[in-house]
C-alpha cells in the first residue's frame, strides 16, 4: 500500500461495500432501557434471600416479605424487624403477602396468621380473624391481600376464608357456590373499574365479589390450573393459566385466544401502565407485554448466577422493578426510548454491541459523517438510513476529530495522524506521511483551521502542531504551558474566539492572540491552572465561556463581567468529568459528562440530569462527540451510539418525588448505646452531658441510582455554610458541646434537582450541671456567701480584738492597779505612822509590788502569740507551781495527757484556762491547809479536761470572795463547764469539749 489514492481506484467495489454496510436503525416503540440492573443476594447483606413480597411505604422504605422473617430496606442496607423491635412476633415468620393499609401501618400475611406492624414503632401484633367456628382464631395462612378502590381490605386465605375490613369492622364472606360456604385457597385479587372484584380460588375457579352488594356474583371453572388474574384498564381481565395468559371475555364467559403463543407456566403480573404489563415465569421468566408485542427480558436472571433461579414476586416502583427470586432480590430500571438513538445496540429482547461514538460534522448538502471506533457512517436527514464509508477494517482509521473545509474533510484520528478526504468523490489520503518523524502527528484530538494563514492547527498528546497546506509541512509549536516543555502537554480542544485562540489542555487554558503569543490568563481562571480542560465552548452572544474538566466540573466564565460560576455535583451536575458542551438555546447548556446529561439553564442556574432509565442509549458519553447540526438537531455521542436530543428535553425527566428519611439514629451516651430506626421530620433529639457520638444514617426513596444520590448538611449553631458531602449517606458528630442545635439535610437523586425541603432535626445537648447557668449562680452566690462570712468573720476578729484590749485593761485595772492603790495606800500611811513599823511597811510595799509585776507578766504572757502552743501553757503552768508551793512544803504532783504538745491553742482558751488554774492554785495555798495538790491536765483534738484537789480542808475563805466569781466568768467565756467541790476538800474540775 504505497499510495492511498489505489484504494478508491475501483468505484464500484466501493459501492458494493457501501450497500454491503447499510444499516438500517429504526425506533421501535415498545423498545425499552433496562439499566441500573442490580442484585442483592446473601453475599451482599440479604440474609433472608428468599423474597415473597415487596411493597414500598410513604416514607419511602421497601418492606421484603421473605421466607424467615420481614426486612426493611433503604437502597442501600438490610434491617431486620427483629433487630429494629427485638422479640417480634412476627420474626421468623413466612411472610406471604404485605399491604400498606395508610401511613403508619403495615399488614403481613404469614403462614401463621395476619400481622399488623406499626411503621414508626415497629410494634407488631396479631390479628384475630373470626371463622364460622371459633369467635377469633389466628392460625390462618394468609395468602392475598387487597385494598379496594372505597378503602376497605380484603383478605383471603389458604384455609378457604375470605374476609371484607370495612371501618375496622371483620365480616366474613361466604361463598354461596359451597355447602360449608368455603372457598378453596383464595390467591390474588384484582379490582376492575366497575367495582368488581375478581380471584382465583383452588386450583381452576375464578369468583367475581361485588363491593356494593359484598355479595359473591358469579364463578368460573376451567379445565387448566390457574395461576392468578389482573386487570388491565386498556386490555380487560387477564387469566394466567398454565397454557398462557388469556383475555376473559365477559360477554360470551369465555376466555379469547393467549397473548402469549408459545410461552406457558406463566406466574405473576404487574401492571406497567394501562396497556402494557410485565409477567413473570416461575423459572428465570421475565416478558414485557406492550403494544400487542411480548418482549422477553429473561437475560436479566443471568446476573443471579444461578441457573435453577425461581421468581417469585415482582413489584413496580415508579421505573424500578423488583423481583424477588429464592436467591435474592433484583431490580432495573425501565423506561422507554423516547429520545431518538442511532448506530445504538438493539435491546429487542437481548443486547448487541453497540457503537463507540466519536467526532460529527456536516457537509454542504446537510448529511452527517460520523465517527466512530467502526469506522465513519454517512447519513442524510431525516438520519434513518447509515452508510459506511470508511470501514475500520479496510482503511484502519479511528476518526477523533473532523474540520470541515468546503469539500475537504480534515480527519484528526488516534494513531494514524491527519486524513484530508473528499466526500464527493471518496479521494483519501493519509497527509502525516509527508511529516518528518521528529514532529509526525500520530495521535490528534482538536483542530482548528487558519484559513487566513492557511494553515491547521492541531492539537495532539505532544503538543501543539502546525500544518502548512501549502508547502504541506509539519512544524511544532511550544505553548509553553505552565512552564511545562511542549511535549508534555495534551491539547484537548482549540476554540477561536474573535481574534484569539484559547487552547484547552491537560494542564489547565493556555490563551495566545492570532499570532500565537502567549496573552495573560484572566485572573478569575487561574485556578482552572494545571486543571485538565476537556472541552470549552464561547457564547458569542453574551461573550460567556463554558469550560469542562475531567474531575472539576463545570465553569462559567463571563469575559464582560470577569466572573466565574462553578458547577459540580454539589450543585447538582450529575458527574464532575466533562466530555462535551452543545449550546442549545439561550436558556439551555447541554453538557454530556461520563454519567449523564446535563441540562444547565444559564440565566437561573437550575440543573436537570437524564440518564439511561430517562431513554438515552447509554450514560457515559465520549470527548468529541457532541454537534449540533445547521438545523439545530443536536447529537450527543458516547460508549452506545449517538441520542438525538430535541429542545423538549425536560418531558424525559423522572419526575417521581422523592423525599429524605433517617434510616438509622444511634447514640452512644458513656457507655450505653441506643439504636433508632425510625424518626420523622422535625424530631426533637436530647442528648445527655455524657454523649460519645450521635450517628445517622439517611437516604432518598429514589431507589434509581442510589450511589448517585447526593447529601449536603448543616448543624446550625456550629456550621454557617451547608457541607457537601457527595454520596456518603451517614454524619457522626462526637463530644458536642452543650447547648441547642439544629440539623438541616437536604439531598438531590441523580436527575440532580435538590429537593425542595430538608429533613430537620432539633438536637439538644445537656451539659454538665457544674457548667449550667442556674449552677454557675448558685457558685456566684456561694462565693459571695464566703466572702461576706470571710468580712464578717474579719469584723468578728477585729471585734474579739477589741474586747481582748478590753479585757486586756480590765484585766491590768484589776490585778495591777488594785495592788498599785494598796501600793500607794501603805506608802500615805508611813507618812503618819512612827518610824519603829517604818520596815514592816517598807517589806509589804515590796511584796506588793512583786506582785503586781507577777500578775502584769501573767497577763501579757497570756496575749503573747508565740505562748499559743500546749507546751506553752504547761511550762508557764509549771513556772507557777513553782513560784507558790516549793516554799510552803507541799507536795504537788501534775499529770498531764497532752497528744500533741505543738498544737496550737485558743488565744482565749489559754488566757482563761491558765487564770482559772493560777487563782485555784492560790486559793489552795492560801486557805486550805494542804499538804499534797494533785493537778490532772488532758489535752486533744475532742477534750480539754482540767482536775485540782487537795488533802486540805476546805474554809470560809475559799467560798466566798471575787475569786470564785472570776473563774466562773472565765470558764464561760471559755464555754466549759467548771465544777467546783468545797465539802471537806476543795476540788476543781474543767471541761470543754471541742
Amino acid at each position: 500500500m504505497k499510495n492511498s489514492k489505489q484504494y478508491f481506484k475501483n468505484t464500484r467495489s466501493i459501492l458494493l461495500l457501501a450497500l454491503f454496510a447499510l444499516v438500517f436503525i429504526t425506533n421501535n416503540t415498545f423498545a425499552q432501557n433496562i439499566n441500573n440492573l442490580r442484585f442483592w443476594g446473601s453475599s451482599n447483606g440479604l440474609f433472608n434471600k428468599i423474597t415473597h413480597a415487596i411493597v414500598k411505604d410513604k416514607t419511602g422504605y421497601l418492606w421484603l416479605g421473605t421466607q424467615n422473617g420481614l426486612i426493611r430496606f433503604d437502597g442501600r442496607s438490610f434491617v431486620d424487624i427483629n433487630e429494629m423491635r427485638p422479640n417480634a412476633e412476627l420474626a421468623g415468620s413466612k411472610i406471604n403477602c404485605l399491604l400498606i393499609v395508610n401511613d403508619s401501618t403495615l399488614w403481613a400475611g404469614t403462614d401463621n396468621g395476619l400481622f399488623n406492624i406499626n411503621l414508626y414503632t415497629f410494634f407488631t401484633y396479631k390479628i384475630c380473624l373470626p371463622s364460622y367456628i371459633n369467635k377469633c382464631s389466628e392460625t390462618f395462612r394468609i395468602e392475598s391481600l387487597l385494598k379496594t378502590s372505597n378503602q376497605s381490605i380484603l383478605i383471603g386465605s389458604e384455609s378457604g376464608l375470605m374476609w371484607l375490613v370495612d371501618k375496622q369492622k371483620y365480616e366474613i364472606i361466604p361463598n354461596p357456590f359451597s355447602n360449608d360456604k368455603l372457598f378453596e385457597n383464595v390467591n390474588k385479587f384484582t379490582e376492575t373499574d366497575d367495582k368488581m372484584i375478581w380471584f382465583n380460588a383452588g386450583q381452576n375457579k375464578i369468583y367475581s365479589f361485588n363491593l356494593i352488594t359484598k355479595k359473591i356474583t358469579d364463578k368460573h371453572e376451567y379445565k387448566e390450573d390457574i395461576y392468578c388474574v389482573k386487570y388491565v384498564p386498556k386490555i380487560g381481565l387477564l387469566v394466567n393459566n398454565v397454557d398462557g395468559l388469556y383475555v376473559y371475555d365477559k360477554k360470551n364467559n369465555q376466555l379469547s385466544s393467549t397473548l402469549t403463543k408459545g410461552v406457558k407456566n406463566l406466574y405473576d403480573i404487574v401492571i406497567e401502565n394501562e396497556n402494557s404489563f410485565w409477567i413473570t415465569h416461575f423459572i428465570q421468566g421475565l416478558y414485557l407485554y406492550n403494544n400487542n408485542k411480548l418482549i422477553n427480558l429473561s437475560h436479566i436472571f443471568n446476573i443471579v448466577g444461578e441457573s435453577n433461579s425461581r421468581v417469585t414476586c415482582i413489584y413496580k416502583d415508579g421505573a424500578n422493578i423488583w423481583i424477588g427470586t429464592n436467591y435474592g432480590l433484583i431490580k432495573f430500571t425501565n423506561s422507554p426510548s423516547s429520545i431518538s438513538h442511532v448506530l445504538s445496540s438493539e435491546t429487542n429482547g437481548k443486547y448487541s454491541s453497540g457503537i463507540s461514538a466519536r467526532a460529527v460534522c456536516e457537509l454542504a448538502d446537510k448529511s452527517l459523517l460520523f465517527g466512530t471506533y467502526n469506522g465513519i457512517y454517512k447519513s442524510k436527514p431525516p438520519y434513518k438510513t447509515f452508510s459506511i464509508i470508511i470501514p475500520k477494517e479496510k482503511f484502519k482509521v479511528f476518526p477523533y476529530t473532523f474540520c470541515v473545509e468546503k469539500d475537504i474533510v480534515w480527519i484528526g484520528t488516534e494513531g494514524t495522524g491527519l486524513v484530508k478526504f473528499n466526500p464527493n468523490n471518496n479521494n483519501f489520503e493519509w497527509i502525516s506521511k509527508h511529516a518528518k518523524p521528529d514532529v509526525e502527528p500520530r495521535f490528534i484530538t482538536a483542530i482548528t483551521n487558519d484559513t487566513i494563514n492557511k494553515r491547521l492547527l492541531l492539537g495532539t498528546y505532544l503538543g501543539l502542531i502546525i500544518y502548512n497546506k501549502d508547502s504541506n509541512t509539519f512544524s511544532r509549536f511550544s505553548l509553553n504551558t505552565h512552564e511545562k516543555r511542549y511535549d508534555q502537554t495534551t491539547i484537548n480542544k482549540i476554540l477561536k474566539a474573535d481574534s484569539t485562540y484559547w487552547f484547552a489542555t491537560n494542564l489547565g487554558l493556555f490563551i495566545t492572540n492570532s499570532k500565537l503569543k502567549k496573552l495573560p490568563t484572566p485572573s478569575k481562571i487561574i485556578a482552572l491552572n494545571h486543571i485538565n480542560i476537556s472541552s470549552i465552548y464561547h457564547d458569542t452572544l453574551t461573550n460567556t465561556f463554558w469550560i469542562g474538566t475531567l474531575g472539576k466540573g463545570l465553569w462559567r466564565y463571563d469575559a464582560n463581567t470577569n466572573k466565574t460560576t462553578r458547577y459540580n455535583r454539589e450543585q447538582g451536575l450529575s458527574n464532575d468529568n466533562i466530555a462535551s458542551i452543545i449550546y442549545q438555546s439561550k436558556n439551555s447548556i447541554l453538557v454530556g459528562t461520563y454519567n449523564g446529561l446535563c441540562k444547565i439553564n444559564p440565566n437561573t442556574g437550575s440543573i436537570s440530569n437524564l440518564f439511561t432509565e430517562n431513554g438515552l442509549s447509554h450514560n457515559e458519553f465520549n470527548l468529541k462527540a457532541a454537534f449540533k447540526t445547521s438545523e439545530g438537531l443536536i447529537f450527543m455521542g458516547g460508549l452506545n451510539g449517538y441520542n438525538i436530543i430535541d429542545s423538549d428535553i425536560d418531558k424525559y425527566k423522572n419526575l417521581t418525588k422523592s423525599n429524605i428519611y433517617i434510616t438509622k439514629l444511634y447514640t452512644l451516651n458513656g457507655s450505653i448505646p441506643t439504636t433508632t430506626y425510625y424518626t420523622a421530620n422535625n424530631t426533637t433529639v436530647s442528648l445527655p452531658p455524657n454523649n460519645k457520638a450521635f450517628d445517622l444514617e439517611f437516604g432518598i426513596s429514589d431507589y434509581t441510582q442510589t450511589e448517585n444520590n447526593i447529601y449536603s448538611y448543616k448543624l446550625i449553631g456550629k456550621d454557617n455554610d451547608w457541607n457537601y458531602i457527595g454520596n456518603r449517606n451517614y454524619l457522626r458528630f462526637s463530644d458536642l458541646a452543650p447547648g441547642k442545635y439544629k440539623l438541616l439535610i437536604k439531598a438531590t437523586s441523580a436527575s440532580g434537582n435538590w429537593l425542595s425541603t430538608s429533613f430537620t432535626i432539633n438536637l439538644i445537648v445537656n451539659g454538665y450541671f457544674y457548667k449550667t447557668w442556674w449552677f454557675i449562680l448558685l457558685i456566684f452566690m456561694a462565693i459571695l456567701s464566703v466572702i461576706i462570712g470571710f468580712y464578717r468573720f474579719k469584723l468578728n476578729q477585729l471585734k474579739k480584738l477589741a474586747n481582748l484590749r478590753l479585757q486586756i485593761s480590765s484585766d491590768l485595772h484589776d490585778e495591777v492597779g488594785s495592788i498599785l492603790t494598796a501600793v500607794g495606800m501603805q506608802a500615805e500611811m508611813l507618812r503618819t505612822d512612827d518610824k519603829s513599823n517604818n520596815q514592816l511597811a517598807f517589806n509589804k510595799i515590796a511584796e506588793t509590788s512583786r506582785k503586781a509585776v507577777s500578775n502584769m507578766r501573767d497577763v501579757v504572757w497570756s496575749i503573747d502569740s508565740r505562748n499559743d502552743k500546749y507546751s506553752d501553757l504547761i511550762d508557764r503552768m509549771h513556772e507557777y507551781i513553782a513560784l507558790v508551793i516549793d516554799s510552803d512544803n507541799i507536795d504537788c504532783i501534775f499529770e498531764k495527757t497532752v497528744d500533741n504538745e505543738n498544737m496550737q491553742l485558743d488565744l482565749v482558751i489559754r488566757q482563761n484556762l491558765y487564770l482559772i488554774f493560777k487563782e485555784s492554785l492560790n486559793n489552795i495555798v492560801k486557805h486550805a491547809n494542804a499538804t499534797k495538790i494533785n493537778i490532772h491536765l488532758k489535752l486533744n483534738n475532742k477534750v480539754l479536761y482540767l482536775s485540782i484537789e487537795n488533802n486540805g480542808e476546805c474554809t470560809n475563805n475559799m467560798g466566798h470572795g471575787m475569786g470564785i466569781k472570776n473563774m466562773e466568768m472565765r470558764a464561760h467565756k471559755m464555754k466549759a463547764k467548771l465544777t467546783i467541790e468545797k465539802e471537806n476538800r476543795y476540788k476543781l474540775t474543767l471541761i470543754k469539749l471541742f
